[in-house]
């Protein structure tokens, strides 16, 4: 997804500060085959999405960059994408 990378640092080599895990409802969850755990998507691609949740658990120490649902994320790339424009 466009957002889950929007205003994190991509250069970055570290998995865990380039990429974002958004903290989601079971709902959410399901319709995205839980791709809301994208860190731990991106750590283990080889992962099957059914075992994301269990890996966001042993790996939730580790994530630098989360957000609390889609709607904190789709503020904060309109943020970035604000102070792009304004340069």
């Amino acid at each position: 997804m466009f957002q889950q990378r929007k205003r994190i640092a991509a250069l970055v080599p570290d998995m865990y500060a380039n990429t974002r895990t958004t903290f989601t409802n079971a709902a959410m969850r399901f319709l995205c085959w839980n791709m809301c755990f994208h860190t731990e998507h991106h750590a283990y691609p080889g992962l099957p999405f059914h075992a994301l949740p269990k890996a966001h658990g042993v790996l939730k120490p580790r994530l630098k960059v989360t957000a609390p649902g889609y709607l904190a994320v789709t503020v904060q790339v309109l943020a970035a994408l604000s102070d792009r424009s304004s340069r």
